[in-house]
């Protein structure tokens, strides 16, 4: 899992920032398995982060990887309540 962290940090990180419209993301990891966690404003950043040739080129290097096993989920959701602590 370490070269999946290290994907993450060396590729999907720099990608993210640059997807205008982003307001953050997380990488989350327990045992073998990851999740990606993005934040957006509205839906319209979202299709044009899945058009963008960055994030194409970026889920292409990870398809021919060997760090994805099993069926790749999306789920979108919308916030109802947030509140910063900080």
């Amino acid at each position: 899992m370490n070269a999946y962290l290290d994907f993450a940090r060396q590729i999907s990180t720099p990608m993210f920032r640059q997807q205008r419209g982003l307001l953050g993301f997380m990488v989350l990891h327990a045992g073998n398995t990851s999740k990606v966690l993005t934040f957006w404003p509205d839906w319209q950043s979202i299709l044009e982060m899945e058009n963008n040739e960055i994030y194409k080129n970026t889920v292409a290097a990870l398809a021919i990887t060997d760090f994805l096993a099993g069926n790749q989920t999306t789920a979108v959701f919308e916030t109802v309540a947030f509140h910063k602590y900080c």
